[in-house]
């Protein structure tokens, strides 16, 4: 195995995830050409703010590095860093795909 087979390669799976009903498939690519160039692929994340799922009882469901909505709300005395993760709502930090726990995010 050369060093140049230990780097994903753009398409590579990076894991599975399933979030109540949804399976995402996390692969290695680039956001926009231009990052071809010099870099290297990274996991590309679904985008959860313009194609919105939901739970099967209504919750919304968020990547944890997506940018917060109106009701972001982080712990007392915790760092803002200005995605989901750091929310109060976000239902499992730590994982990379998220359910919303905020009444107001729900769908009816």
């Amino acid at each position: 195995m050369t060093d140049k087979d230990k780097f994903p390669r753009e398409g590579d799976l990076y894991r599975c995830i399933r979030v109540d009903e949804h399976v995402f498939e996390l692969r290695y690519g680039y956001y926009a050409d231009f990052e071809r160039e010099g870099g290297d692929p990274v996991v590309i994340y679904p985008n959860l703010l313009n194609q919105r799922l939901y739970t099967k009882d209504g919750k919304r469901l968020v990547t944890a590095m997506q940018e917060p909505c109106k009701h972001y709300t982080i712990p007392h005395g915790a760092e803002r860093n200005d995605c989901c993760e750091d929310c109060i709502h976000y239902s499992e930090p730590g994982d990379e795909i998220g359910i919303c726990l905020c009444r107001e995010n729900r769908r009816e």
